[in-house]
């Protein structure tokens, strides 16, 4: 293995049509051009090696053209692919950054609709606005904010995958725990929309970057 251009090259080629024309040489005069070829292979600077053997000379002349040659193909190749992975890379970012884009704009307008039932509708119809007000400041008040081992621990009990538990606590210690303009009343509910909301992006990105395989094999 060598390197050639920034990358790296295992071996070369030597075709079977050599067999016939070099069939006349000696198992000495084989390995001496057979040494040769290896020697300019594998020299970085590609200098034509001294031979002094007439006959070595002239079969290394025709092999050293197809080697270049070769070489020169690979070289192209290589550039040709990595362009196309960097362009791949490229685009495929894209469309990652405006999922990103998505879900942060979601996590902003998140609500928590799983604590529906826990709010004060609960109580009777009958009581007036002032009882309603204390209970919902009382709610408030009571909120206790989740540590990352509790976090942690309730994605792994609700087998929850969609959630990173770092990334959720960062966001919400950031914001005051704000969930939109209202202070967050059930961190668990908001852990379960996130998870919805992610596990939805990933589906949109997975069937988005499908598409464009297709499009590009001329599937569609």
């Amino acid at each position: 293995m060598y390197e050639l251009g920034g990358h790296m090259k295992h071996g070369f080629i030597l075709y079977t049509d050599y067999f016939e024309k070099l069939s006349n040489l000696s198992d000495e005069e084989l390995g001496l051009l057979i040494r040769t070829i290896f020697q300019y292979e594998l020299d970085p600077k590609k200098e034509s090696p001294v031979i002094t053997n007439p006959i070595i000379s002239m079969a290394f002349a025709f092999i050293k053209s197809n080697l270049d040659r070769d070489r020169e193909k690979y070289t192209i190749r290589c550039e040709k692919n990595k362009n196309n992975a960097k362009k791949r890379w490229k685009e495929l970012n894209a469309i990652a950054s405006i999922g990103k884009n998505r879900n942060a704009k979601n996590a902003d307008n998140d609500t928590d609709n799983d604590t529906d039932n826990d709010t004060d509708n609960d109580t009777d119809n009958d009581t007036d606005n002032n009882i309603n007000n204390i209970k919902k400041k009382k709610r408030k008040n009571n909120f206790k904010k989740p540590s990352l081992e509790d976090i942690s621990k309730f994605i792994l009990d609700s087998n929850i995958t969609k959630v990173d538990a770092e990334e959720f606590l960062d966001y919400y210690e950031s914001n005051g725990w704000m969930v939109g303009r209202t202070h967050m009343k059930d961190w668990k509910a908001t852990i379960r929309n996130w998870n919805r909301k992610n596990k939805s992006y990933d589906d949109d990105l997975d069937n988005t970057v499908s598409n464009y395989e297709r499009s590009k094999n001329g599937n569609i």
